[in-house]
């Protein structure tokens, strides 16, 4: 989920919270029966209880419309998820409306209810669902480029423009031969490059709100950028180097994950490294100096260890999530954040900021 997806679904879960939120989170296993579907049941189970312990805190009305959704949130997790699903779920759950992110990474158990979704787990670890964009060329002859989505598997999307198949010799020369000149090879390409990107830029907006990983050969993917409007190339969250446009889709995915994986890796050390290099003004560490900090709307980025916690838990039930909810104020402020490997961080960890200014 791409970084305004994730923000809007938090508004839109927010708005319907009435002072009342039940956040859930399982790791999903593929099995049949499914025990992390179990542990969903169970989360949901606990959170009722909590609810029923909060009877003076609670509307009559709000309470019984939650605990109505949480009582079939197991359902809910099957009917959105289907058949195939990553290693675990997020589920927010208000009084008038439930939601379910899947995580690429399987989320700690945990049941927190409170005023407001901490969402940790999702703004972390929200499972890929990226456009894959295809673009290659037959030595000047050919142009072509292609647009899948990858979610839990490959897709190919297709429009009133893409897939795209264009030979540029098809310009009523008689013997149509490849055009003589670089020059107009290069006009052909710039206009074809050109048509792709303004395609994509107005697309619809679930589109919109998903990243990119540009797949081609590294002229291509160069011009592409240079042409392309600065919000598209914004969303390209990682490169596929090579023609791969006849790649068949297993190979293909399998080398988007990898893309993806090794940006994100890059991105987690260039960011311990950089932060290393701060002086202590430009820093603050821990759950309580980085959320004050998120408050002023100062975060600039946010390093936080995968699987870090800091929570207060009563009956099975997450009361005061720190950790949690200074990553959900730095989200909220517009700041960076960056997942890094657990003690990466070493002892400034496993929460740290760096200030805007």
């Amino acid at each position: 989920m791409h970084t305004e997806g994730l923000r809007r679904l938090l508004a839109e879960v927010d708005a319907a919270s009435t002072g009342l939120a039940v956040t859930v989170c399982a790791p999903i296993e593929r099995t049949a029966p499914d025990p992390g579907l179990v542990r969903v049941r169970d989360g949901a189970r606990a959170a009722i209880a909590a609810i029923e312990q909060r009877r003076a805190d609670v509307v009559p009305a709000d309470r019984a419309a939650i605990t109505e959704r949480l009582a079939d949130l197991e359902a809910e997790v099957r009917r959105q998820l289907g058949a195939t699903r990553g290693e675990g779920v997020a589920c927010y759950v208000a009084p008038s409306l439930t939601r379910v992110v899947r995580l690429a990474v399987a989320p700690v158990q945990r049941v927190i209810v409170g005023e407001r979704f901490a969402a940790a787990e999702a703004i972390l670890d929200p499972a890929d669902d990226v456009d894959v964009v295809v673009i290659s060329s037959g030595g000047g002859a050919t142009q072509g480029a292609r647009r899948y989505r990858l979610n839990e598997t490959l897709e190919e999307l297709t429009d009133d423009l893409l897939p795209y198949e264009h030979d540029v010799r098809d310009h009523g020369e008689r013997r149509k031969e490849e055009p003589p000149d670089s020059e107009q090879r290069d006009a052909y390409l710039e206009g074809f490059l050109n048509e792709v990107a303004e395609h994509l830029a107005r697309l619809d907006p679930p589109a919109l709100a998903r990243p990119i990983v540009l797949v081609g050969v590294a002229r291509l993917r160069e011009h592409f950028r240079r042409v392309a409007p600065a919000a598209l190339t914004a969303r390209i969250l990682a490169e596929v180097d090579g023609n791969h446009d006849r790649a068949g889709d297993a190979a293909l995915a399998q080398h988007v994950r990898d893309a993806l994986e090794a940006s994100r890796g890059r991105a987690a050390a260039d960011a311990v490294a950089a932060f290393g290099e701060l002086p202590p003004a430009r820093t603050a560490v821990g759950a309580d100096d980085v959320y004050a900090l998120a408050d002023q709307g100062r975060v600039h980025r946010l390093l936080v260890e995968r699987g870090a916690t800091d929570e207060v838990v009563e009956d099975g039930v997450v009361i005061d999530a720190r950790i949690a909810a200074a990553v959900r104020a730095c989200f909220d402020a517009g700041a960076e954040v960056v997942p890094v490997p657990a003690g990466a961080l070493g002892a400034q960890g496993p929460i740290a900021a760096v200030a805007r200014w």
